[in-house]
């Protein structure tokens, strides 16, 4: 009786620490240098929003996040007909905080830098297989990244 509760006891160790190894968060160094959207992926978009959604959805497909060394944030978009409101949704000049354990980052201002709460933009980081999600803070989008 004992071997078996051993045999259990060690099974569930093992998946223990293998899951812990396939949720491992990202680090700084891993999540610094610039990623290129390659997919977005809406979630349930309300009635009346369709026609905002698809142009942020497009926005998306078409920008870039930069995570400096030095904690310098920039997420920008390739905006060739100067749309304004596109010109809105970037991110210039801001402070970036990779919260570990979480895998959150938060973007503020850099004078917020001490707090922990997000002012510009807050994003979740995932593994899924072999691909990279940012998923944006009160928004409807997924995005699917690479590393440039």
């Amino acid at each position: 009786m004992h071997s078996v509760i051993r045999i259990y006891l060690s099974f569930i160790i093992l998946v223990l620490l293998g899951f812990n190894t396939f949720c491992q968060n990202f680090t700084e160094n891993e999540l610094s240098g610039k990623w290129k959207v390659v997919n977005v992926i809406t979630a349930r978009i309300p009635k009346g929003k369709e026609s905002e959604i698809e142009k942020q959805k497009g926005a998306f497909l078409k920008s870039m996040f930069r995570f400096d060394p030095d904690k310098n944030f920039v997420f920008s978009i390739e905006n060739e007909s100067d749309d304004p409101e596109l010109e809105k949704m970037e991110i210039y000049g801001a402070h970036w905080k990779l919260e570990p354990s979480s895998g959150i980052v938060i973007i503020e201002e850099w004078k917020e830098k001490d707090s922990d709460k997000f002012d510009l933009m807050e994003i979740k980081i995932k593994r899924e297989g072999d691909k990279i999600l940012f998923f944006i803070s009160d928004t409807y989008f997924k995005l699917e990244v690479q590393k440039l």
